[in-house]
Order: structure tokens, then C-alpha cells, then sequence
């Protein structure tokens, strides 16, 4: 499985009515990619928006706006996602999908699956994507850790900054950092950008000028985006002075389940009984207001999966202390991350 997303900025330049982005080298054909247009802080400046034209490909994409830009300061903001796993299953015979969990979820209510009513269809779908929900994000529980993160809920992305560029909206999808957040820069090491909240990079952008970003932070933008609702945006200190790719892994959100979209869950055939169980504690709970036999069985069943998704973790722990001077940091180390905490 593959998730991931990068990210960027572009100036619009003036009296422009589309753009083309090129040579963006994205490692992936796109599955999505959102477009937004940042206006100039000047207050009179118009309210352009910007649409994807035609299909975008591993090396960028077209975009058409609104209103030709008339004025300089108007800058592009995009995101570029790819889902590859999610979608198919590349094999993975014994996956359950989203049919499949409708269909087992129809049965436990007494329904027939072959001719079910739009009440009974949307009750069903609203039971399956609880249990997904509950599935992902494990409830609380004796025997299970609170704090627990899959490790397949993780999604690889980057960022790349613009000169005098500190702000950057991230795409869907994006549920937090997780880990350290590091300046992919070849033949040079970089310590990784400390993870701080908004007020400390407002204080930092107040006392320094442009250069190599040394913190980061990660806040909701008050403006939601359509049907798509709310998205996170980063926030560098100092201001980027130069383009820097900035990589990290984040939780990944792959969106609701459904027949043609998105038929199959993360996780794959390891956690399919476990994601029924999870379907059916949903239906049982909310349906027949009891905590039954599905329920219990969702409970052990997780605990067990915990264990056993603890065994796909690093085996590789790298140096145990800071270098010394004399001694500069061989380029295989590695992080060590422990119930999401990385150092």
C-alpha cells in the first residue's frame, strides 16, 4: 500500500487566465489533486478561484481561474494525493469490502440484501461506517492501549516551500503529523523542525528574518472548503527563503466506504474479521441497544490485532545517543518512534 501527498505553491503571474505546472516530479499519478487560490493581503484584492483542467499526471497539471489576475501577490496552492492499495487490492483475495460488510450487516438485522428499502440501505451504511470508524480509532478498553496507532494508518508526504511563502495548506486527509518533520535535502543533514504550537511560530516570525525553517506548527483554517469540510494548513518559522522539501509521515483518512469509490478498507485480509466484528458491534448496539456476543467479540479480537501490529514495527533502533563532535551522524540512523513520540 501506498499513501501519500505532496504539496506546493506557485506565484500566478499577472494578467493570467489558467496556468500550467511542470517538471513537479511527484513520484505518482495523482488520484486528486485540490487547487486553491491565496489572495494578495491587500484587502481590495478580488476573490479568484482556481479549477483543475484535464487530467493531471506524474509531472503536473493545467489549471484554469475564474477572472484573470490582474494584480501581482496571488499564489497557488496545491496538493497532490495519491491512494494506490486503497482503492484495489492488488491481489488481496481475502480482503472483506464494503458490499461484503453491507451485506453481513443486512443479514444480523433480519433484512434481505437483495431488496432492501432506502431506510434499511441508509441504516446499514451508517452502521458499517461507525464500525470502520471504530476500527480505526479503537475505543478505550481494558487491555488495549488508548494511545495505539495502526501502523498501516500512516501516509507519506512532503512539502515543498517558496521563497517569502511561510503558509501552506495541506490536502484531505491529512489528520496529523506523526513523527519528526525533516528537510529532504541530498548530501546534507538537517535536524529535524521542532513541532510547536501557532503562538510560537507567530513569536519566532516576529523576531527573525527569512531562512532555513526551524519550527513548524499545524492548525484548522477557519474557511471550510465545499463538501470537502475543513483542512489543515502548516505554518513555518522562519519564513522559507529558498524552496525546501520538507517530508514527514501523517495519520492517513481515506474517506467513507463505498461499492464503487472506495470498496476496501485499510488493513487488508489480517484485519477483515476484526472490521466485521466492528460492523456488527455497531449494528448490534445501536439497532437491538445491547453490548452482545459481536460486541465482546470486537474487544478480544482487537486486543489480539494490537499485539500482532506491534510485531510489524522497526527492528532497527539506531545510535542510542547525540553525536560527538569528532563523530558526525552517519546517514543510516533512524528515529525511534514509541506509542507516537519520535526521537
Amino acid at each position: 500500500m501506498a499513501i501519500g501527498f505532496k504539496c506546493g505553491v506557485a506565484a500566478i503571474p499577472e494578467n493570467a487566465t489558467d496556468m500550467v505546472l511542470t517538471g513537479l516530479a511527484l513520484g505518482f499519478t495523482p488520484e486528486s489533486v485540490q487547487v486553491s487560490v491565496r489572495q494578495p493581503t491587500d484587502g481590495d484584492a478580488d476573490i479568484i478561484t482556481a479549477y483543475l483542467a484535464g487530467a493531471p499526471t506524474s509531472e503536473g497539471f493545467n489549471v484554469i481561474f475564474s477572472a484573470p489576475v490582474q494584480t501581482e501577490g496571488y499564489v497557488l496552492q496545491w496538493s497532490a494525493v495519491t491512494a494506490d492499495g486503497v482503492i484495489t487490492v492488488a491481489g488481496d483475495t481475502l480482503s472483506v469490502s464494503y458490499d461484503e460488510l453491507c451485506d453481513k450487516v443486512a443479514r444480523f438485522l433480519g433484512y434481505n440484501p437483495t431488496s432492501l428499502s432506502e431506510a434499511q440501505t441508509s441504516e446499514i451504511d451508517d452502521y458499517v461506517q461507525t464500525g470502520v470508524r471504530n476500527f480505526y480509532y479503537p475505543p478505550a478498553m481494558d487491555g488495549a492501549d488508548a494511545n495505539f496507532e495502526w501502523s498501516f494508518m500512516r501516509m507519506a508526504g512532503s512539502v515543498t516551500t517558496a521563497d517569502g511563502v511561510g503558509d501552506y495548506l495541506l490536502p484531505d486527509g491529512f489528520g496529523r503529523v506523526a513523527g519528526m518533520v525533516r528537510i529532504a535535502e541530498t548530501g546534507k543533514l538537517h535536524m529535524p523542525l521542532a513541532v510547536v504550537s501557532k503562538s510560537d511560530i507567530e513569536a519566532m516570525r516576529r523576531h527573525s528574518q527569512k531562512g532555513t525553517p526551524r519550527a513548524v506548527a499545524f492548525v484548522y483554517v477557519k474557511d471550510t472548503f465545499g463538501r470537502r469540510g475543513q483542512r489543515m494548513q502548516m505554518l513555518l518559522a522562519p519564513v522559507p527563503d529558498a524552496a525546501f522539501t520538507l517530508a514527514f509521515d501523517a495519520d492517513a483518512d481515506t474517506g467513507r466506504l463505498s461499492s464503487d469509490l472506495r470498496p476496501f478498507p485499510l488493513g487488508g485480509f489480517r484485519f477483515a474479521e476484526l472490521l466485521v466484528e466492528s460492523c456488527l458491534s455497531a449494528a448490534e448496539q445501536r439497532a437491538n441497544d445491547e453490548i452482545g456476543i459481536h460486541t465482546q467479540n470486537f474487544q478480544r479480537q482487537l486486543i489480539a490485532a494490537i499485539a500482532k501490529d506491534r510485531k510489524t514495527g522497526a527492528s532497527v533502533y539506531g545510535p542510542m545517543s547525540m553525536p560527538s563532535p569528532c563523530c558526525p551522524p552517519r546517514p543510516e540512523h533512524f528515529p525511534i518512534t514509541y506509542k507516537g513520540s519520535t526521537w
